[in-house]
């Protein structure tokens, strides 16, 4: 078992299977190693992981590919992207436009847990999390799957509810009568 591995073990030990272990991951890289834009790959070792893993950091492109190595051996479908992130430090205001560098190349993991949706993650210390967010059809479709996971989950619970709105529809006019003989004693 590779040092990746067993801190990915580590890491998600106790928690559910989820987001909650994905994100485990990505804090444990953010905090426990420091990043360092300088850093060399030494030619002679042959697992940079590993020596990443050693020598407590180095440049966000190892981070990126360490937080993927350890989401693979953790059980989730992952993959690595690359890009530039523009920050507002980039935009010259005078030019009405960002100016872009090789500073500006950056890498960083990104996670299904759906199958279908890939999520960015940002695990590279001082680099700002993604932000994203669902279109109106994504947030309908997840809530209607997780009302339906929840059903298939508790049967009793819905058999139960479904029987209470079909007796109350029912029995409404006796519901109604009861209740205003009721109001009408009381008053």
């Amino acid at each position: 078992q590779s040092a990746i591995q067993m801190l990915a073990s580590q890491w998600t030990a106790g928690l559910k299977p989820g987001w909650k272990q994905v994100e485990s991951i990505v804090n444990h890289l953010r905090s426990d190693f420091d990043l360092n834009q300088n850093w060399q790959t030494d030619e002679q070792v042959d697992d940079s992981v590993h020596h990443f893993l050693n020598q407590g950091g180095g440049p966000s492109y190892m981070f990126a590919t360490s937080c993927v190595m350890a989401l693979r051996s953790a059980g989730y479908k992952t993959r690595l992207a690359s890009g530039f992130l523009v920050q507002k430090k980039d935009y010259d205001s005078l030019a009405r436009q960002s100016i872009v560098t090789s500073d500006n190349l950056h890498m960083w993991p990104e996670v299904c847990l759906d199958g279908e949706y890939w999520i960015p993650v940002e695990p590279t210390p001082g680099y700002p999390i993604p932000y994203s967010t669902q279109t109106v059809w994504q947030w309908t479709t997840a809530k209607a799957l997780m009302f339906w996971r929840w059903m298939l989950k508790n049967p009793f619970t819905v058999i139960l509810f479904i029987g209470s709105v079909s007796l109350a529809i029912l029995f409404r006019a006796e519901w109604i009568t009861s209740l205003m003989l009721g109001w009408w004693f009381l008053v």
